[in-house]
């Protein structure tokens, strides 16, 4: 492949990634050769696409490639690691968490780096509490603090549980970790508050909704297979 031919198949793959279809820009650009490009923004752009198409050993490969040339900083040395657990190669996971740490020692983010190497590896759950509470002290994030709630409850400890679920709702108000915190504390048997009443009834109706509305199009796709069939 020249390096023309080579630039149509390039423009080809931006296109379809800005149109999300990541599948087939994958497929193109598992079809090239691409040793000699040395460009980070061009392997970044590939290595997304075969991230979102889920061809994780293709990005982990592009990834190395970029890494062995000292591209991306930081950031692809995470993504590096992330694509080492996903494919559960954990002896380079940890080298390259430990190179990630030592120079990230002040990004939080390690925490959670951290945590996915440990929950791959079949961590127990109570050192996986404790790194997700190493994190909390320095952010706020409620998909993991919903995570740290449920570590609480499979270990046992109902009162930290309750606690992280109120907070999640008192500090986050909505959204889907919310609706998983108040779902998680009415497993409990604990009284809801008001406020967390409401929350479940919203999901419980609009739960209700959906299955009407699909109730309501399987209805009307079995109506217009009556009225086109044959006599």
């Amino acid at each position: 492949m020249d390096k023309y031919e080579f630039n149509i198949k390039l423009e080809q793959i931006k296109k379809l990634a800005a149109k999300k279809e990541y599948k087939q820009a994958a497929q193109i650009a598992k079809e090239m050769n691409w040793n000699k490009v040395k460009d980070w923004s061009t392997l970044a752009t590939v290595i997304n696409v075969q991230e979102a198409a889920g061809d994780y050993e293709e990005a982990r490969d592009m990834a190395i490639l970029a890494y062995n040339r000292n591209l991306g900083g930081r950031k692809l040395i995470y993504k590096l690691t992330e694509f080492f657990i996903k494919v559960n190669d954990f002896e380079n996971a940890e080298e390259l968490y430990k190179e990630y740490a030592k120079i990230s020692a002040h990004d939080v983010n390690r925490y959670i780096l951290y945590y996915d190497l440990r929950r791959a590896q079949g961590a127990p759950d109570t050192e996986l509490v404790k790194i997700l509470e190493d994190y909390k002290e320095s952010e706020i994030d409620e998909k993991y603090m919903y995570e740290l709630a449920k570590l609480y409850y499979k270990t046992g400890r109902k009162e930290e549980c309750i606690k992280t679920c109120d907070n999640i709702v008192l500090w986050f108000q909505d959204g889907i970790y919310v609706e998983k915190a108040v779902q998680l504390k009415e497993k409990l048997g604990v009284v809801l508050t008001k406020t967390q009443k409401g929350i479940l009834e919203d999901v419980r109706k609009r739960k209700e909704d959906i299955e009407h509305g699909r109730a309501v199009r399987s209805r009307s796709d079995s109506d217009s297979g009556r009225t086109g069939s044959c006599p």
